[in-house]
């Protein structure tokens, strides 16, 4: 669950509304939206991780870029939507799904990202974590942002990840976490979960 963020022309954010996946018992997932005037009637209602019957709800084709997940529909919340939390039940359902792609196929994947006949999707992958490079500010068109930076591998090919503003900041207080409480050089293993691919002079 996270929010949608614009740029107004001001320079501030404005708050579009927030992105939820949903997780059902026969491990399909689905992209939903819930616009920012309809957030305050469900905000106290949703917590990560548990279960819901979401009813009133109508869907269309997924469209735009980066979609989180690879179904072509979206589910988005109405002012007539409601939700209610399951307490018990006799199914089983994954708090997490990933979709993951080799770091060898990467490229073709940001190559195929670059090409409007195709979709695009979000990407998972799963690796190494190496040359970490603390937090720091750095400064863009829209003021000074938060980053960091570090490389993901699987021990043949390697890639750079950016991080920025708030996840940057969480990003590097788990690693200084780990490190104070590691006693042994043991690899960190990270997932990356709906990453941005793209490519810079024929690397990703």
């Amino acid at each position: 669950m996270w929010p949608s963020m614009s740029n107004s022309s001001n320079g501030n954010q404005c708050l579009k509304g927030y992105n939820l996946i949903l997780l059902d018992d026969d491990d399909c997932h689905i992209h939903a939206f819930i616009y920012a005037d309809n957030w305050k009637n469900h905000a106290n209602k949703i917590q990560e991780g548990s279960v819901y019957v979401v009813s009133n709800f109508y869907t269309k084709e997924s469209t735009g870029s980066l979609k989180p997940v690879s179904s072509s529909i979206l589910i988005n919340f109405s002012p007539s939507t409601t939700i209610q939390k399951v307490e018990e039940g006799d199914f089983m359902i994954p708090l997490h799904k990933f979709e993951f792609v080799d770091l060898s196929d990467l490229f073709s994947f940001a190559s195929a990202n670059a090409n409007i006949e195709f979709p695009e999707f979000s990407t998972d992958v799963i690796g190494v974590l190496e040359d970490f490079e603390y937090i720091s500010n750095i400064k863009t068109v829209y003021g000074e942002k938060k980053i960091i930076k570090f490389r993901i591998t699987d021990g043949r090919h390697s890639h750079k990840v950016t991080v920025w503003e708030a996840l940057a900041a969480t990003t590097d207080a788990a690693y200084r976490a780990i490190e104070e409480q590691s006693n042994s050089i043991e690899p960190i293993i990270v997932i990356i979960s709906s990453t941005k691919i793209r490519t810079f002079r024929n690397s990703v």
